[in-house]
């Protein structure tokens, strides 16, 4: 099969008889997957999807948590101040658990959850540590997955 040409050529098939050429490449393509030993689910490792469904998040529970935002912690990278997110948490509950929702039904995180900003805080006990500000809708879906 090429661009002029988009006939297919199965060895010993008529390659005008389309239906010849269909059974033949289905014919092939079962061949190969009978030869496959079946798939044991107990056995396949744990990162792939389980078979209890993931939790579901209600409005409320997002809207206590989002009213529990402490407004003196500064913000993540995502710039939405704590202030912002308390103030309007009845308004942005629905719309943060479908997101928190779907995400753990599609099984990804937002890439902009996974952004933080790393703030090096010098200490005297130790040469070195490090603060972590990260959105906070993330640290609530983290803690819960």
């Amino acid at each position: 099969m090429n661009k002029t040409d988009p006939t297919i050529h199965v060895p010993g098939v008529d390659p005008v008889d389309h239906v010849a050429v269909a059974n033949a490449i289905n014919k092939q393509l079962a061949s190969f997957s009978q030869v496959q030993q079946p798939l044991k689910l107990d056995e396949l490792p744990a990162y792939l999807p389980g078979k209890d469904p993931p939790p579901q998040f209600h409005p409320w529970e997002i809207y206590s948590d989002l009213k529990r935002v402490s407004v003196s912690k500064a913000g993540g990278p995502d710039n939405i101040s704590q202030q912002l997110l308390k103030e309007f948490a009845y308004e942005l509950s629905s719309p943060v658990t479908e997101i928190i929702n779907t995400s753990l039904q599609q099984g990804t995180v937002p890439s902009q959850w996974k952004q933080a900003n790393v703030i090096p805080l010098p200490k005297n006990d130790t040469p070195f540590r490090g603060q972590i500000k990260t959105s906070v809708t993330y640290v609530k879906f983290s803690q819960n997955s």
